[in-house]
């Protein structure tokens, strides 16, 4: 059945008022106190009211403020503050702060909604924020930093979010059961880190635009909806001067053809989408693909000359954008299962895929040219126990043996002269540059080198190894004219490249060079 996607109905408003009276454990008297922990819920109200918890808190503490009643585990108004050295749960509101201050060290759960802000109030919650239907609210400003996991949809106006570790959207809704999901953050005019993934069973994000939202890890939305859904209302009504929020982010996963739903809600809570593509594209413009560097390369390896823009502390760039990256000398760089193509001036270019996922890391070629030193050290090793000097040609005269028959034995070797193939996919097409290799490598006589001529977009596929795990006694090397540098690159017979193939299949130069190579 297909989602539905309905606006949240707020429990409770927040409203300005300093006239207070108290139930339950709760202090309105400009003091400091501290407590043990509390299964009735703590409250605080007024300037100087300072509570402090040690321990765990349970329960609902009671406030109103005008003719509003307030209910939550721990309820701070009118600039009051409460530290909790422990957990906070309740059955309903986790953490409200109304114009004032809540601290907590462990986590909060509620069954409704975590952690709620409003008027600025502020909210720390060290570990983990949990909501049935919310993890943290804000009708009206405020901020929340949640050191752990936000587990239920961020809804917030006007607001700043700091999540440390991931976002987890409301559960997968059954509407025949008078249940929905929700997009993972829902939010307006509103400030927004997360800095792991952020995961929904519906859309990813529904932005009123005009916001900064940035994930530093993975956003993964249902196959079903869109992605991202940027709802241009403006009191019920269509907004088409509205500005699309900045959307910061490692990787997009879902429906990537449907990327950006782009409309208004009305009056009857319908959701009209736009005829004129204009905002949906303006939309689409602002996403900003974050590009990473392993942990090795994150100081001076890497660095990037073009293409990129600084956005929220991180280097990105947009889709199909071509960026141009400078490698520290003595390195190579890969990007995955990007593409990386170097340059004649010894840069590389890489272009960001729609989706993004673009993390790059560099190997030392020195490291890479010393393992296939001594790879071709153990074969040449493992040659000289089976073949024979031919520096004594007087003794080599006298005792030949025939290469038909690998299994004979001879007092001298024979020299086996190498094949020799020139073969492009550039110029050739991949079908027959792959045959080219191919049939040499199976007709090459026992023991042989197969010595292939190529250019940078030549590769080692499936048929290729296939090819030379048959003829586990041939060895190939290849001659390449890399990004304008000359590598040789020596593969050793018997050598078990299947195990480097990527998910398309092949093995390009690049890899092969940084493995096997040795600039010439």
């Amino acid at each position: 059945m297909k989602k539905k996607i309905v606006a949240f109905l707020l429990l409770t408003t927040l409203v300005l008022s300093s006239t207070v009276v108290a139930f339950a454990e709760t202090y309105d008297d400009g003091a400091s106190h501290t407590v043990a922990g509390s299964e009735n819920g703590v409250g605080a109200v007024g300037d100087g009211t300072d509570v402090t918890v040690n321990g765990d808190v349970s329960g609902s503490a009671e406030v109103t403020v005008g003719m509003e009643r307030i209910d939550g585990g721990v309820v701070a108004a009118d600039g009051a503050e409460i530290s909790v050295t422990g957990n906070v749960s309740d059955s309903g509101f986790g953490a409200i702060a109304h114009d004032a201050t809540i601290n907590v060290t462990g986590s909060v759960e509620a069954l409704s909604k975590g952690a709620v802000v409003n008027n600025g109030g502020t909210v720390n919650i060290s570990k983990d924020v949990t909501g049935g239907m919310v993890s943290i609210l804000s009708d009206n400003g405020g901020t929340v930093n949640v050191g752990g996991n936000a587990n239920g949809t961020i809804k917030v106006t006007d607001a700043t979010v700091n999540v440390g570790g991931n976002v987890t959207g409301s559960i997968e809704g059954d509407p025949s059961q008078g249940t929905y999901a929700y997009a993972a953050i829902n939010e307006t005019n509103s400030n927004i880190n997360i800095e792991g993934n952020v995961t929904s069973k519906a859309e990813g994000i529904r932005t009123r635009g005009g916001s900064t939202i940035v994930v530093g890890g993975t956003l993964t939305a249902d196959n079903e909806s869109p992605v991202i859904i940027f709802d241009h209302s403006d009191y019920d009504v269509n907004n088409p001067n509205a500005t699309p929020s900045t959307i910061v982010v490692y990787e997009i996963k879902g429906n990537l053809g449907n990327l950006v739903k782009s409309g208004y809600t009305n009056a009857s809570n319908e959701f009209v989408e736009d005829t004129d593509s204009a905002l949906k594209n303006s939309q689409i413009e602002n996403i900003y693909y974050i590009i990473k560097k392993g942990e090795d390369d994150k100081d001076s390896n890497i660095s990037f000359l073009s293409g990129t823009e600084k956005k929220a502390g991180y280097d990105t760039a947009k889709a199909g954008v071509s960026v141009v990256i400078n490698v520290k000398e003595g390195f190579s760089v890969s990007a995955g299962k990007i593409a990386v193509s170097k340059n004649a001036d010894g840069t590389y270019t890489i272009i960001v895929p729609k989706g993004g996922g673009v993390t790059l890391t560099t190997e030392a070629i020195q490291a890479a040219v010393e393992q296939a030193e001594q790879t071709i050290q153990a074969a040449v090793e493992q040659a000289e126990q089976t073949t024979y000097s031919i520096s004594n040609l007087e003794q080599a005269e006298q005792t030949t043996y025939s290469i038909s028959n690998p299994n004979a034995t001879a007092s001298a070797a024979v020299v086996v002269p190498p094949v020799y193939v020139t073969a492009d996919p550039t110029t050739i097409g991949e079908t027959a540059y792959v045959a080219s290799v191919t049939a040499p490598i199976a007709n090459a006589p026992y023991g042989g080198t197969v010595k292939l001529t190529t250019g940078d977009a030549a590769f080692i596929n499936r048929s290729i190894i296939d090819a030379l795990e048959t003829r586990s006694d041939v060895t190939l090397e290849i001659s390449v004219l890399y990004g304008g540098v000359p590598y040789l690159i020596h593969i050793p017979a018997g050598f078990k490249l299947r195990e480097l193939l990527g998910s398309n299949g092949k093995i390009n130069m690049n890899q092969l060079i940084s493995m096997f190579g040795v600039q010439l």
